[in-house]
């Protein structure tokens, strides 16, 4: 299934109705591209975030994700670090981007999960005062001269798309 705009705007009012205060019990990779969180609001939700280039994908699972690697990548270990035990505060959309902001704040202050769902140059980011903590797929300015996704440095967001109109008008 593509996630365009429009899918994802309707995913954002679903996931806040269902998730938004809720408490990060639970953060663990499901693979080599997909994280997977158990929220309780109320009840227990199983939250699932990939950036596989062929299936990228944010959506509600019915069943408890299962562990799918033998040794966390660093940006397990961070969001393990920084997020369980968190709370997630706020699930937000830039506008008309294939693009969701989940923001959280723990002991150990606010973080930005974003989640870019843009088929093969997907890509999952932890982002803390607008500096990329670390990511799912680490880009080199050799690889996109537009714009880097490694620790350290600044997160700028995907160029938008341009010629593309606002379909509400």
């Amino acid at each position: 299934m593509n996630f365009d705009v429009i899918t994802i705007a309707a995913l954002v009012h679903e996931l806040r109705m269902k998730l938004l205060n809720g408490r990060v019990q639970d953060s663990l990779e499901i693979g080599n591209d997909a994280i997977g969180f158990e929220i309780y609001a109320g009840q227990r939700h199983y939250l699932m975030l990939s950036a596989n280039p062929q299936a990228a994908r944010v959506h509600l699972v019915s069943d408890r994700v299962r562990k799918g690697v033998e040794h966390p990548s660093p940006l397990g270990l961070m969001l393990r670090r920084n997020i369980e035990g968190g709370r997630l505060v706020g699930i937000s959309q830039p506008p008309w981007e294939r693009i969701l902001h989940f923001q959280f704040e723990s002991g150990e202050g606010a973080f930005t999960l974003i989640a870019e769902i843009m088929d093969r140059r997907s890509n999952l980011l932890l982002v803390r005062d607008g500096e990329i903590m670390d990511c799912m797929r680490r880009v080199g300015a050799d690889e996109n001269r537009v714009r880097v996704s490694l620790p350290g440095q600044p997160y700028v967001p995907p160029p938008p798309q341009l010629g593309k109109h606002d379909p509400t008008t």
